[in-house]
């Protein structure tokens, strides 16, 4: 079986779907591939992996009690940091050099809302 950074959106769903992989899991992958490629590569500027890994734990801890947000619930995303998150740096309006925590749109804004 190919890498899970390899798959498509839709593998990942239908995986996470039947359970033959947990969001933590996904999750995981996505950050190892990005501690091995960004320094090459610079793709990111802020890597929040425990707040990753903690929302991924969340995420899984409703599917296991059978709650669902939708058919990405639990796909690992990766915010451009254009877009305000709570308590990690933006350098929207600025350069990287002078990232801020201010910004015109918030990622809270673009979560699912509960069921």
């Amino acid at each position: 079986m190919s890498a899970v950074t390899d798959w498509t959106v839709e593998t990942l769903v239908h995986a996470l779907a039947r359970r033959k992989i947990s969001p933590v899991e996904a999750t995981r992958e996505c950050l190892n591939r990005i501690e091995r490629l960004d320094g090459k590569i610079h793709a990111f500027i802020t890597v929040d992996a425990d707040g990753a890994l903690a929302a991924a734990r969340a995420l899984e801890a409703e599917l296991a009690a059978g709650l669902s947000r939708g058919p990405l619930h639990g796909v690992p995303l990766a915010y451009k940091d254009l877009c305000h998150v709570p308590g990690l740096p933006t350098s929207v309006y600025a350069p990287a050099s002078r990232a801020s925590s201010s910004g015109r749109c918030s990622a809270r804004s673009m979560r699912w809302s509960s069921p």
